[in-house]
């Protein structure tokens, strides 16, 4: 798979990871929108049905506290009044501790006369149904409750009018009698149980105190009118005050909860016994309690008499069901504005996703058009018909711009090293024709000069043969001397023949010896073309030498693209496990990290093959070095073999020469041979004589035999050498030139 397609896949993935993150983001956060719109609308509704509860429980406190001054001001119009002043003074005339005082009978039937149209005139005009005046001595007994007809109290089932004793649960009563006689409100249990009351000393125009006066009104004149008929009430009493009440001790009226509470009064009980539990009256007779249970809000706060004391829980409910129906309406409509919103967005997103796929491949396709470029200038090289004239052109100064530069001064690099490469192997090749020709040339020469010398060698032994058969027969001279009349003409006929062979001797010597020095002038003409070679040979070596050394500075650069890519991938691996570390938000980039980890180890395989080709290419320049240097060790030695050769021509030459000079000085002797044959034929007496000269003379003609024979004994071996030598020589450049024309063949592939 293609970069391009790798990297537009990763931008495809990336996109869409960042389209399905961005869109579960917003998922995410219109959820908690929605949750925070719900919590709003549910917070405000429930702040409204507390702000509803807390004005519940304002309004009745402040009922009970309006009601207890309404009930004090009522009583307080009585407490100054002078019918009740002498009413009091009447009763106090008598035994007040009395309850069938008479006293306290007149002052009570006093009262009421005096005030009983007062009463028809409040509840005419009020619309009430009566006004509970109470009268009260100062010991705590009750005078007269106005709003009964003739009767006090009730005992033994029979309607009695006394002054019965009311100190035993009236605190009130006791407390507004006892100095510094203060005006009391508020909620004390009575006979019927909550009861809210004004209570007003009653004293003269001296300010003497008489006893007290009160005004009780029930305890639904706190309760607040429901037009909606949703609202709920429940009163209960703290059933430890039954004793009190005694008209709330009929459990089957006033039912008795947990054994705690007595339930006093209910607007609807199918509804608040339901929902009121011993639990929640609990929680509610310690503090203000607020609780949800089904479509009804539920309130419950302690009910506390006039000292403030507890003594009883009252709870009222609402029902709440239009409004969850409204906040079920407003959810509804924020989840339908979610989904519009969110199909919008996902919609928006996924246009964004394609535009930015779209132009992120149009990006990467122009960035990898350069990289396009490269591979092909790399397939070109590789293929074996590399142009490195071509560069490519690239203006962008990011990272593919560097490796692009990068790759053009390679190719410059390798574009000189090659022409270097061309012009050493085409120097090489010349070095090599000419080395062979001349190797030709000297083999030829070589092979004549054997010939010769061996020819000479034959005729040297000949000569050395015939003058050990003369020195015998100057041996014999002495012995034989009686017979040398008669053979003295053969004599002189042997002595004409061996001047004959002398000349012959002397004449091959003298072209032995012309050969020499030609051939002496050849092979030095060898040896400084050796010498030529030999330092051709070193020069090509150290341009092959530099070639090493250039390929080994690429080799460099390649293992610095190496170690880049080396600390890239370490990279991209640290980035991965960054990305790893931040969970599901570092996904995207984790992918990312793990392409440009790929990329990494393609780079590193690619500069591993490049570095393996170099290396290929530097082993092949070693092979040529250490054949370069095999082929200057044998030009060396070619070189000195030459030299021994060309001093072993010089001295065939000086042995020629001495050969020539011992050939005339044989000459001569023979001439002086026939001188003495024809002075023996004169006078053979002179024979003897000079028998002992010439015997000397054949001992040395035979010893310069002996060494012409050594020394072409030596020149047929140094020959040989010379042969074999230029053998090798032959070889060695074929083998020079096998690597030249392989290097040639591997250089021509480059156009430069």
């Amino acid at each position: 798979m293609k970069i391009s397609m790798k990297v537009n896949i990763l931008i495809l993935l990336i996109m869409i990871f960042i389209g399905i993150g961005t869109v579960g983001v917003e998922i995410y956060m219109f959820s908690k929108l929605e949750e925070n719109q719900r919590t709003i609308v549910v917070n405000q509704n429930m702040n409204a049905r507390h702000e509803k509860s807390n004005f519940y429980v304002e309004a009745i406190n402040r009922r009970i506290e309006m009601v207890g001054k309404r009930a004090l001001g009522i009583a307080s119009l009585f407490s100054r009044d002078p019918v009740v002043i002498d009413a009091y003074r009447i009763a106090l005339s008598g035994n007040i501790d009395d309850p069938r005082s008479p006293e306290s009978q007149e002052a009570r039937d006093m009262l009421r006369d005096a005030f009983a149209p007062i009463l028809e005139g409040y509840i005419s005009n009020t619309g009430e149904k009566l006004l509970k005046l109470h009268f009260h001595l100062p010991n705590a007994r009750s005078l007269v409750r106005l709003w009964r007809k003739g009767y006090q109290t009730v005992v033994n089932g029979k309607k009695v009018d006394i002054s019965d004793d009311i100190s035993s649960f009236r605190n009130t009563v006791k407390a507004v009698n006892t100095p510094p006689y203060k005006p009391i409100t508020g909620i004390e249990i009575g006979r019927g149980g909550f009861v809210i009351r004004g209570i007003a000393p009653v004293q003269d125009q001296d300010g003497k105190h008489l006893g007290s006066v009160e005004v009780l009104y029930p305890f639904s004149e706190v309760m607040i009118e429901d037009k909606k008929k949703s609202l709920f009430y429940a009163v209960y009493m703290d059933a430890d005050q039954l004793p009190i009440a005694k008209s709330l001790q009929d459990s089957s009226k006033y039912p008795v909860v947990a054994g705690k509470y007595v339930l006093t009064d209910s607007t609807r009980r199918s509804v608040t016994d339901r929902l009121i539990t011993p639990e929640l009256l609990d929680k509610g007779h310690r503090e203000s309690t607020m609780t949800q249970t089904g479509n009804y809000h539920i309130m419950l706060f302690p009910i506390k008499d006039y000292s403030g004391k507890t003594v009883g829980v009252m709870s009222f409910a609402f029902d709440t069901s239009e409004s969850l129906k409204t906040l079920r309406s407003v959810t509804e409509s924020i989840a339908s504005k979610k989904k519009v919103f969110i199909g919008i967005f996902v919609l928006i997103i996924t246009v964004l996703t394609v535009i930015g796929v779209v132009i992120a491949i149009l990006v990467v396709g122009s960035s990898l058009k350069p990289l396009k470029r490269f591979d092909g200038a790399l397939k070109q090289i590789t293929s074996g018909h590399a142009n490195l004239k071509q560069r490519i052109t690239l203006k962008s100064k990011d990272e593919i711009g560097n490796l692009v530069e990068t790759f053009n001064t390679f190719l410059g690099k390798l574009q000189k090293i090659i022409m270097k490469i061309k012009e050493t192997v085409e120097t090489t090749v010349s070095v090599q024709e000419s080395l062979g020709a001349s190797n030709e040339e000297t083999l030829a020469a070589i092979t004549e000069i054997t010939a010769n010398i061996e020819s000479a060698r034959n005729m040297i032994r000949s000569l050395s043969d015939k003058l050990e058969s003369a020195r015998s027969n100057t041996e014999n001279i002495g012995e034989n001397i009686e017979e040398l009349d008669r053979i003295i003409t053969d004599q002189a006929s042997s002595v004409e023949q061996a001047s004959a062979s002398v000349n012959q001797i002397v004449a091959s010597v003298d072209s032995v010896a012309g050969i020499t020095q030609d051939r002496q002038r050849a092979t030095e003409k060898l040896v400084d073309d050796t010498k030529n070679g030999e330092e051709v040979l070193i020069a090509a070596m150290q341009a092959v030498k530099d070639i090493g050394n250039s390929i080994q500075s690429i080799g460099e650069m390649v293992k610095v693209i190496k170690d880049v890519s080396a600390k890239t991938n370490l990279l991209a691996m640290n980035a991965a496990i960054e990305a790893a570390h931040a969970g599901e938000a570092g996904r995207g980039f984790s992918v990312v990290a793990d392409e440009i980890r790929k990329l990494a180890e393609s780079v590193a395989g690619e500069s591993k093959e490049i570095n393996s080709e170099l290396e290929g290419i530097i082993q092949k320049i070693e092979n040529a070095v250490s054949t370069g240097d095999k082929a200057g060790k044998s030009f060396v030695k070619i070189r000195s073999e030459v030299e021994d050769t060309f001093n072993a021509f010089s001295e065939i030459a000086n042995s020629a020469a001495e050969l020539s000079n011992g050939g005339r000085e044989v000459l001569k002797v023979v001439a002086r041979l026939n001188d003495v044959t024809i002075k023996v034929r004169e006078d053979s007496g002179n024979i003897r004589r000079n028998v002992d000269g010439f015997k000397g003379i054949m001992e040395e003609v035979s010893r310069v035999s002996s060494e012409v024979i050594g020394a072409i004994d030596e020149i047929v071996v140094g020959t040989g050498e010379i042969n074999r030598a230029m053998e090798q020589t032959v070889g060695l450049t074929t083998l020079l030139s096998d690597s030249a024309s392989t290097l040639k063949e591997e250089v021509d592939n480059f156009e430069v």
